[in-house]
């Protein structure tokens, strides 16, 4: 063991005081290498999600060497002549389609020949056409309704929806329209205690004196639609008498240039407006979702003084025809922008889907085509055949990654590559 000295002691001292500088310096660029390197972290993570998601939305540079003529879809009258043939492109190998069934006949009027005297056939019990474990999935399904709507019923009964977290519920048309919405799928699964329940509330306490801006769209497809609905299903004349009041209430929309329906009515004062955030433009899908409920409630009233709510409806598709004297002008073919100057049917840009604020526009076009009685030289066929064709030459595009096909978006003068949810319904319609 070494004596302590003089020099010895100052020694330790020293190496100590070292040994304490360099422990402190450690820990004080600790923190600043941590710091670097959870940057560079950050940094990595980032630039791998851009490159990801410019991967798997990137449009595919040749998409239009892909549109081959791939799915033919055909609708034929009950003679067997074929009346639409539209070829949507496909990628080959994808397969095609079976042809779809032809639709019901029409009988060349406003009215639907459909026979709405012929009860409907709930299909409470199996049937022996029935595939494999179709007759279960039925009943699962009229059992979901029935757990979805009791539970709306027990705590929102007479307001408009169930938030199902809380619970509470919302309003925001105020006159009850779930019940309205969902009447007539209780007619039809056979729910005869429960709609008898709905109609009784109807009679009593539905009002349509409200008093505040909603949307004349949304209560249109909704209520007016659910009314005219559960009215052709049974004939009650309580439904129709209700579709009437409604009706009337929401005619005031249509008083602007052009008679494109504004999108907000207060039934009450007859107040219309467009909707704030739309720097007063109104929808093409907003517009274009109304004539079915307005012509059918026309044609079952079927009186002079009231022939104008049908009118005023399906001359929005005149007005929106670009082939007509002062038509509107489309920048792609059979293309409609969201967008539209009700006073003047300019459309604010050019921005065009066929997702959400267009969709049912053209949905409503063949629709209304059959509900009119399906004729070759209606403009409501010759607008949704020029808008399918000019679907599959401009937007029908095919997404590399995916190996599917896809209905883009148009903004900014050219193909978005973005597909929006609500297309996916367009296959329904094709």
């Amino acid at each position: 063991m070494l004596k302590d000295t003089p020099r010895s002691k100052q020694l330790s001292k020293l190496r100590a005081r070292t040994l304490t500088t360099k422990s402190s310096s450690t820990s004080s660029l600790s923190p600043v290498y941590n710091s670097v390197a959870l940057q560079l972290l950050i940094i990595g993570l980032i630039f791998i999600s851009i490159i990801t998601i410019i991967y798997f939305n990137l449009p595919d540079i040749n998409h239009h060497d892909h549109l081959q003529q791939g799915i033919t879809i055909e609708i034929e009258d009950e003679n067997g002549k074929k009346i639409i043939d539209v070829d949507l492109p496909s990628q080959p190998g994808t397969g095609g389609v079976s042809k779809p069934r032809p639709p019901p006949s029409g009988s060349g009027s406003k009215t639907s020949s459909f026979d709405f005297d012929t009860p409907i056939n709930a299909n409470l019990k199996e049937q022996s056409s029935d595939l494999p474990g179709v007759f279960d999935k039925r009943m699962k399904i009229r059992e979901t309704f029935i757990d979805a709507y009791n539970a709306y019923d027990k705590t929102c009964h007479g307001q408009d929806e169930l938030v199902p977290i809380g619970p509470k519920c919302h309003n925001w048309v105020g006159m009850g329209l779930t019940i309205i919405d969902a009447v007539d799928t209780m007619y039809i699964m056979g729910l005869t205690d429960m709609l008898k329940e709905a109609r009784d509330w109807m009679e009593s306490s539905l009002s349509f004196n409200v008093n505040r801006g909603i949307s004349f769209f949304e209560t249109t497809i909704r209520c007016l639609g659910g009314l005219m609905s559960i009215y052709d299903l049974t004939k009650d004349k309580l439904y129709l008498d209700k579709a009437l009041d409604l009706g009337q209430r929401m005619k005031p929309v249509f008083q602007t240039g052009t008679g494109m329906p504004l999108s907000e009515i207060n039934l009450a004062s007859g107040h219309k407006k467009s909707a704030g955030w739309t720097g007063g433009s109104v929808l093409l899908a907003e517009v274009g979702t109304i004539q079915l409920e307005f012509q059918s409630l026309s044609d079952r009233l079927d009186k002079e003084e009231t022939r104008d709510l049908g009118d005023l409806a399906s001359k929005v598709f005149e007005t929106l025809d670009p082939e007509r004297e002062g038509g509107p002008t489309l920048p792609l073919r059979g293309q409609y922008p969201l967008f539209l100057d009700s006073n003047s049917v300019r459309f604010r840009n050019n921005h065009i889907s066929w997702g959400a604020m267009g969709d049912s526009f053209y949905e409503y076009l063949l629709k209304f085509w059959i509900y009119t009685g399906k004729k070759e030289d209606s403009r409501y066929r010759r607008m949704y055949v020029e808008a399918v064709e000019g679907m599959k030459e401009t937007l029908w595009s095919f997404n590399t990654p995916s190996g599917l096909n896809y209905i883009a978006e148009w903004k900014g003068g050219r193909n978005d590559a973005k597909f929006d949810e609500l297309a996916c319904f367009t296959g329904g319609m094709l």
